[in-house]
């Protein structure tokens, strides 16, 4: 028994203080850092919601002559359309909606809108996913299974 590895058990105030793990970051062209900390899952949620609303899926179930459901048919049936102009717009607001929960100091969506110069909110963005232990990957990964 003594080669066991002690258990850490987690309490609700333990999982509840992760929202307050602050941390500092360099802004490349600014003096001084910027105070940010991680999203919770309220702040997440909003991430996830703009995700998918650039793609267009249409797919309609391909039956063999047996009736059967044809997998292979359907799948060369199936049509994806994506608004690019969207696309773009759309990763924006998610990092506005990163910024906004992840600096600490508070901000507007508007005044995120208007930083200057144009690519630093997407790096503050991806700052804020780092802490909170997710990546623009996991944002990708939902998309892919989302649809108009």
């Amino acid at each position: 028994m003594g080669n066991e590895k002690e258990r850490m058990i987690l309490t609700k105030e333990m999982i509840l203080k992760g929202k307050d793990k602050t941390c500092f970051i360099k802004v490349k062209g600014f003096e001084g850092e910027l105070e940010i900390r991680p999203l919770t899952e309220l702040a997440w949620s909003e991430v996830k919601a703009l995700t998918g609303k650039e793609t267009e899926v249409s797919l309609s179930a391909v039956l063999n002559k047996d009736g059967q459901f044809d997998k292979e048919a359907t799948a060369k049936n199936a049509r994806v359309k994506l608004n690019m102009m969207n696309v773009s717009r759309n990763e924006f607001e998610q990092e506005v909606i990163i910024l906004k929960y992840g600096l600490v100091e508070q901000w507007t969506e508007d005044e995120i809108r208007s930083i200057s110069p144009p690519g630093i909110i997407s790096k503050i963005a991806e700052e804020i996913l780092k802490i909170s232990q997710l990546s623009k990957e996991d944002i990708k990964d939902i998309s892919f299974f989302r649809s108009k």
